[in-house]
């Protein structure tokens, strides 16, 4: 494989490493090709020389995607008026870092969909289009052991969990991301449960125009839904049902709004 980036470069690349880059100096010219052809082990690394206008999906199990420069500056936004950045397909033990991933119109930057277990996305934004992430239970399917760790989403819906014939998901962790900009709801259930949704440190910020999301901060109360917010800022006056809506099963503890740190559930 040849490589211009000089020594420092070379000594990054892992076992089982194939370089995306912009300017022909790594193995493969686009991002899918990559995926295409990558195999269990396989470490993915995309330059920033350039944005990567491209409708990705990845069903291969073992395999991490990152983005190789300065935070959140590669890249990767959907194709067509409808695009979804990323779909990540049924695969296993799966690892996102350092990737700025866009939908665009009605897609979203992240769509998690089929038999999904362990994936881990650090220090990523995904931007809607429509939801930032969309989590689908399609059918047959179950997403399973999910940690957004030092994340930020960006939508109509930030995180937007669906209904579509499989399981609920289940053992969903958010520590330490940003909520930004999310025009309808920070968090979305619709439609269907989460056994273990889990909200730590997070910061639920305004939306450009510096107001709370229109719809609703966060709609977590379908029936069985169980899991905690916790040690999380939310840009409300109030902590208000209105505006936050729980199912019996999430706690809510030291959260704090403009009213200051939570004493109650919001009733």
């Amino acid at each position: 494989m040849g490589n211009t980036h000089g020594a420092d470069w070379v000594q990054r690349i892992p076992l089982n490493a194939q370089q995306v880059a912009s300017a022909g100096n790594g193995g493969f010219a686009t991002a899918a090709a990559s995926l295409a052809a990558a195999q269990a082990g396989t470490k993915i690394m995309i330059d920033n020389a350039a944005e990567w206008d491209e409708t990705l999906t990845l069903t291969q199990h073992k395999v991490t995607l990152e983005g190789v420069g300065a935070h959140n500056s590669t890249r990767i936004t959907g194709l067509s008026p409808a695009g979804t950045g990323l779909t990540v397909n049924g695969a296993y033990d799966v690892k996102l870092e350092n990737l700025n991933i866009s939908g665009r119109s009605t897609g979203a930057g992240l769509k998690l969909t089929g038999q999904i277990r362990r994936l881990h996305a650090k220090d990523c934004r995904f931007a809607g289009g429509a939801d930032g992430v969309l989590i689908e239970a399609s059918s047959g399917g179950q997403v399973v052991d999910v940690l957004f760790e030092n994340c930020r989403f960006e939508g109509t819906a930030g995180v937007h969990f669906t209904a579509g014939g499989g399981d609920p998901a289940s053992q969903i962790y958010f520590k330490n991301c940003d909520f930004q900009y999310c025009t309808g709801r920070w968090v979305h259930l619709d439609g269907i449960h989460v056994t273990g949704l889990f909200l730590q440190n997070c910061n639920f910020l305004p939306t450009e125009a510096g107001a709370a999301p229109a719809t609703k901060g966060i709609t977590a109360n379908f029936t069985g839904t169980t899991g905690m917010i916790s040690g999380c800022n939310l840009a409300l006056t109030t902590h208000a049902s209105a505006s936050i809506e729980l199912a019996a099963g999430v706690l809510y503890t030291g959260n704090t709004t403009e009213e200051g740190v939570n004493t109650a559930r919001p009733d």
